[in-house]
């Protein structure tokens, strides 16, 4: 769990608004990942400052997507539950502000980073340096090959 203050600096030194307004709504909400990149306009209660999760976004083979695409966005969450949250006035003015400039009509999924990176074809998962591998959470070096 973050402290205000470290979450303050990481918020501040995010690269544009949609990474905000990702970090606030997940703070906000505690949605999961999964559920905060799979939010369309009638997930929004603007005025009661309420967030509904309905869907869930998930990666998948092309053998289980019905168009062969790389991600599904489910009509139900991980475990069926579809709550519903109060979320920080901030940000339920950072959302319709966000919604507006891309032309979200009702149904579309809402534009945040993770989305924007799948539709670029860009990497969605950090990838070690060569001479590097990733654990546990932990990196470290390749052990070198004696010969």
């Amino acid at each position: 769990m973050a402290t205000k203050d470290q979450f303050l600096r990481v918020y501040d030194a995010l690269p544009h608004q949609p990474a905000k307004v990702l970090a606030r709504l997940g703070l906000s909400s505690g949605a999961r990942l999964c559920e905060l990149i799979s939010f369309i306009p009638e997930d929004f209660d603007f005025a009661a400052d309420m967030l509904s999760v309905r869907r869930s976004t998930v990666e998948v083979t092309a053998k289980y997507h019905p168009t062969g695409d790389r991600f599904l966005t489910r009509e139900y969450t991980k475990n069926g539950a579809q709550p519903r949250f109060k979320i920080d006035h901030a940000v339920s003015g950072m959302a319709p502000e966000h919604i507006a400039p891309h032309g979200i009509a009702p149904g579309q999924v809402v534009p945040l980073p993770m989305v924007q990176a799948v539709e670029r074809g860009l990497r969605t998962r950090p990838q070690a340096p060569p001479d590097r591998t990733v654990g546990t959470g932990v990196v470290t070096r390749r052990a070198e090959r004696s010969h």
